[in-house]
This record gives structure tokens, sequence and C-alpha cells, in this order.
């Protein structure tokens, strides 16, 4: 009866695990549609799903991945796994490139077919997929990029001129000239007033310096 006892315990233990190696084991990765993730760079198929720690694999995917720095892990059993990733917009798109940057600063991959204004920066820099922007120069061209489609002036480009201006093209191939030594909230309410005004006395805006005190405007 001694020998008995240990001898069913380990076979019943053997035929728990089989079943839970074959019941629980991932088989169903639900990965929501973004630039970020992709399924094989979660290696989780046959992982055993209650093996699975949400905040560990949370942890080593946002140091992998940057621009998943906000993802919700969700197991349901027995064998599915749900990962969404909350990207950053994406706001412009880097030239010559299918690189975008979204608000969060972070460098994604894009599809070139979503239209976002294009941006030249002022020297050409290696930038890749992953990568968190820190330069001041793009950091106040997103500024700009993320209040402007709350205004009547729709961006089409972006350009670094110098190191004290940024022009803007709209559709229509007006310009509006930036300052990064100047508040882009102020800038951005001020090209809005100027294009309102212009749009009701029918004038057609050619160029929008918006470094001064107060815009300098010249119409086509």
């Amino acid at each position: 009866m001694r020998i008995v006892l240990p001898i069913l315990s380990a076979i019943v233990i053997i035929t728990v695990a089989i079943l839970a190696a074959f019941y629980f084991k991932v088989d169903t990765i639900k990965l929501n549609p973004q630039n970020c993730l992709k399924e094989e760079n979660l290696a989780l198929n046959n992982k055993l799903l209650f093996l699975i720690s949400e905040e560990k694999l949370k942890d080593k995917l946002k140091k992998s991945f940057p621009c998943a720095s906000n993802l919700k892990i969700t197991k349901i059993y027995p064998n599915i796994i749900e990962v969404q990733v909350n990207q950053s917009e994406s706001l412009i798109q880097i030239s010559n490139t299918n690189l975008a940057v979204s608000s969060a600063g972070l460098v994604t991959e894009h599809n070139i077919q979503d239209k976002l204004p294009i941006y030249y920066p002022l020297q050409n820099e290696t930038t890749i997929a992953g990568q968190k922007i820190t330069g001041s120069e793009m950091i106040f061209v997103l500024e700009i990029a993320k209040l402007l489609p709350k205004t009547d002036f729709h961006p089409a480009s972006i350009r670094s001129i110098s190191a004290s201006e940024i022009a803007v093209y709209d559709a229509k191939e007006a310009i509006a000239i930036f300052s990064p030594q100047k508040d882009a909230n102020t800038q951005v309410d001020s090209l809005q007033q100027t294009v309102a005004a212009a749009k009701i006395d029918g004038d057609k805006i050619a160029k929008i310096a918006l470094r001064f005190d107060k815009p300098v405007i010249t119409f086509k």
C-alpha cells in the first residue's frame, strides 16, 4: 500500500501535466492592427497559458519595443491570449522613408497609403523604427503638427529651413513660417485668426510669417 500510493500520485501528476500541456497550450493570439508589434515578436505559441505572467510579458515587450509602451494583455482560458497595443497617433512622415513619428515622439513603420504631412529635416539623420525622438527641432515640429489639424490650415509638408525657421506648406501652396523660439500654441492661434480673417475677406494667402510679434502676411 505504501508503494502503491506514491505510484498512483505520480500517475495522477503526470496525467494532469499531460492534459494541461495539451489543453492550456496557447494556440490563438489576438493582436490588434498596428505598426508596432507582430505576432512573431510575442513568441507565445505553444506556451502554457497559465504559466505566462502578464506583467513580465509587458516589461519584456516594452524594453524591446518602445512603441508598445501602452499595452494590455488578457489571458482567455483555455488557450487564447489577447494583446492590445495602443499606439500614439502618427503625426508626420519622414521624407524619403516609410517611417512616421507619433505624438509621443516614437518612430514607427508607416503605411505610405495613409497620408501624413511629409517632414523634411534640416539635416538627414539616420532614423529607425522604435527610436525615441529627443531633438528639439523635431519635437517642435511635432507640436505644430499636433495643433494644426484643429485649424483651417491643413499641412501637406513641413520643412526645417534653419534653426530659427520651420516652413509649413498647405495643400493650396500657402506657406506658414514658424519659429522654434516662440510658443507653438501662440503661433498656431495667430495663424488660425489670420486664415479665418482672410477667408471672410476673400483674400488668398501666399505666405504668413509668424515669428514676429504680429503676423507678416503676403497675399497672392
